[in-house]
């Protein structure tokens, strides 16, 4: 064979449709053969098979659970224990006629409504789906990343309050969720080159950082009280802080532990 070939099964389903993202096939490589068929025909010979009986089909615990083809893939080792295995895991043990499941099911409708059927309705499917699966991939993926990186972040507690700080680090998408959904921080302390602030994390009503204002002359003081800065990512500080205030994470900390004790 010449290309990559990835054989499933027709109707295509959640579970198809999310190895087929994860395995980064095209979608006109993509081969449907019944899952009644006991051998592949001679032509797709060394195809790789997924949810289906002549291939990779999910694996079943111990207590009866029967888990997806995806959850079974090697490309989403590193992402195994995350919300998309689980959802595909769901649909794919249930009816399909919700969540991911349910948005395939009303794509099929569409498409059928305009006259689609057989391959040319599976393939349709999995045009509209696949680049959305990939971004829950990508989704996945930039979290993974980013508790891997919480873990290495002080995180320390003032009045009744955790704070990270997170000093000349380099960007990491989806941190500040990690920090303040998992990890129970109400905003970080930052530092990037000549930028140095503090953010509070959407939710959180407390710390109101207006209080900082008499302390901080010359910075950006947000009039909601959620960000206190020296420059950002938006707007780069060029030059140090004003001589007398803060210049390093340490020196907001002391300020900190003053005004809200």
């Amino acid at each position: 064979m010449g290309k990559s070939v990835l054989v499933t099964h027709p109707n295509i389903d959640l579970d198809a449709a999310a190895c087929i993202a994860a395995i980064e096939v095209d979608v006109e490589d993509v081969e449907f053969v019944s899952a009644s068929a006991t051998e592949l025909p001679s032509e797709l010979k060394g195809a790789r098979v997924v949810d289906h009986p002549l291939g990779v089909k999910g694996k079943k615990d111990a207590d009866g659970t029967q888990h997806s083809a995806f959850a079974s893939l090697p490309e989403v080792e590193d992402i195994r224990d995350g919300n998309l295995v689980r959802m595909v895991d769901e649909q794919d043990s249930g009816d399909g006629s919700s969540g991911l499941g349910g948005i395939i099911a009303a794509t099929r409708r569409y498409y059928i409504t305009k006259g689609l059927s057989g391959e040319d309705l599976d393939r349709a499917i999995l045009r509209c789906v696949i680049p959305m699966l990939k971004g829950y991939l990508i989704g996945e993926r930039a979290l993974s990343e980013a508790r891997r990186a919480a873990h290495q972040i002080p995180i320390i507690t003032i009045a009744n309050f955790k704070m990270a700080i997170i000093n000349n680090q380099e960007f990491v998408p989806m941190l500040g969720q990690v920090l303040g959904g998992e990890m129970g921080c109400v905003g970080s302390i930052f530092r990037d080159g000549f930028n140095i602030g503090i953010t509070r994390y959407p939710g959180n009503a407390e710390p109101d950082l207006r209080r900082l204002q008499e302390h901080l002359p010359g910075w950006f003081i947000h009039s909601a009280g959620f960000l206190v800065a020296w420059g950002s990512r938006k707007a780069p500080a060029k030059e140090y802080p004003p001589e007398g205030t803060p210049r390093s994470p340490e020196e907001l900390v002391e300020i900190l532990r003053d005004v809200y004790k």
